[in-house]
């Protein structure tokens, strides 16, 4: 059975809701979009944020590939 991710964040949190969501395929990093105009680079298994990208606009909408 998989267990559900609980990620702990030191003000990593988006402030809007999130949009869409991108895990590449050897499952080290996520990305996460929201309605806050942000774009967060995550380490997914240590669960820590490792970049914020700020658009000008809401992100509705996720496309990862990587």
């Amino acid at each position: 059975m998989i267990e559900p991710v609980k990620v702990h964040s030191t003000g990593g949190l988006h402030k809007d809701e999130v949009t869409g969501l991108g895990l590449d395929v050897l499952n080290r990093h996520l990305v996460s979009c929201s309605l806050d105009k942000t774009l967060k680079l995550w380490d997914f298994y240590r669960c820590k944020l490792l970049v914020t990208y700020t658009h000008s606009h809401p992100i509705d909408n996720l496309f990862y590939n990587r």
